[in-house]
């Protein structure tokens, strides 16, 4: 068995021939004689190495805020294993498009994954062994600088001190895939408030009627304003089709102390809380709210203890966006507090929206 074989590795050949037909010895020593065992970067698909937060070569220290991924480099065949050494060179010039160049500043290979590791232009791999590992080194700030983006640089192996290089496999761009290493967005609105809008749902009768009463939310009663202190909290602004979150005073009752509020348990977490109006008129103090317990705080002391967050709404802004952190599972409550003494004015909200935040540095 005389043919050179290029691309199918030894071990792979040794295991076909002893099932086809039972290679002898010699057989086996021809393969060997012939494969002579190269030196590769491993983990190379179609010239590069991707890294994202999920691969298992990536570990990411949440205290240090730093990433380490491993590279390995490999030699292959049946022979000996003897030990070797190679050089590695990394240069940020022909990249591949839509791949930003890392400056060199900006990341470290290393021969230990140890956080005290110097940077190393070599690796020796010892006898006994066919794979030897290098270790790219960066930090959360690099990420942060490059939000959104594919970055890299080129790593390459030359002058190995024992073996043939594999020259298909003795460069590769190596690809931070940043996106997978940033804070993600995930909108949890529909596991955690009820009725949460575009349109509001209402409890009574009445299609067409303008006021009403929510559905899944509760209100003080200062908020049933409308229609005999019958109705408040929902309006439809004389279109069916509509529901908004309400409260409003023209020529009507004052509405002192209104509260319109849901309780909710959240575990541990990052958050935010996101509200858009139809129409925002305050003049006296009105204000969305989160906090923790089962209740809202008053207007006129918007900023009790157990406030998380509050958002007022006298600035009369189209959206608001209350973040807020959990350090532990909370029961916690959101809504609009609101004191309208004078008239003409009030809101119609048309929803809002509850988003949790996650990073792999959490």
């Amino acid at each position: 068995m005389r043919t050179i074989i290029n691309k199918f590795s030894v071990s792979f050949l040794f295991a076909l021939c002893i099932f086809l037909s039972g290679c002898d010895k010699n057989e086996l020593e021809d393969i060997e004689a012939n494969v002579p065992p190269k030196v590769y970067i491993g983990g190379i698909t179609d010239g590069t190495i991707t890294l994202k937060s999920t691969n298992k070569s990536v570990q990411i220290d949440k205290v240090a805020k730093t990433i380490t991924a491993a590279i390995g480099i490999n030699r292959s065949g049946l022979q000996n294993k003897d030990g070797f050494s190679v050089k590695i060179a990394m240069t940020n010039t022909g990249l591949p498009a839509g791949v930003v160049p890392v400056s060199s500043s900006d990341y470290m290979i290393t021969s230990s994954a140890g956080s005290g590791a110097a940077a190393t232009s070599s690796i020796q791999v010892p006898e006994g062994e066919s794979t030897g590992t290098v270790y790219l080194k960066f930090s959360k700030s690099l990420i942060d600088a490059n939000s959104g983006k594919q970055i890299g640089f080129k790593i390459s192996i030359s002058d190995a001190s024992k073996y043939e290089i594999n020259p298909d496999l003795s460069s590769a761009t190596v690809i931070i895939d940043v996106p997978t290493f940033q804070e993600t967005q995930t909108d949890i609105t529909e596991t955690y408030i009820k009725n949460s809008g575009s349109p509001f749902l209402r409890v009574d009768d009445g299609h067409w009627n303008r006021w009403g009463i929510l559905e899944d939310w509760l209100v003080t009663a200062s908020v049933k304003n409308m229609e005999g202190g019958t109705k408040g909290g929902f309006d439809n602004n004389w279109n069916g089709n509509n529901g908004f979150m309400s409260m409003e005073r023209w020529e009507d009752p004052e509405v002192p102390n209104g509260k319109i509020y849901q309780t909710m348990n959240l575990p541990k977490g990052r958050y935010e809380l996101v509200g858009e109006f139809d129409w925002a008129g305050l003049n006296d103090p009105g204000y969305i709210v989160v906090a923790e317990g089962t209740s809202l705080p008053d207007a006129t002391s918007i900023n009790s203890t157990n406030t998380l967050v509050n958002a007022d709404l006298r600035d009369k802004s189209t959206v608001e966006q209350l973040p807020f952190v959990l350090t532990s599972d909370k029961q916690v409550t959101i809504g609009v507090s609101a004191n309208l003494i004078n008239k003409y004015q009030g809101f119609r909200l048309k929803y809002f929206k509850l988003y949790s935040f996650s990073s792999p540095f959490d």
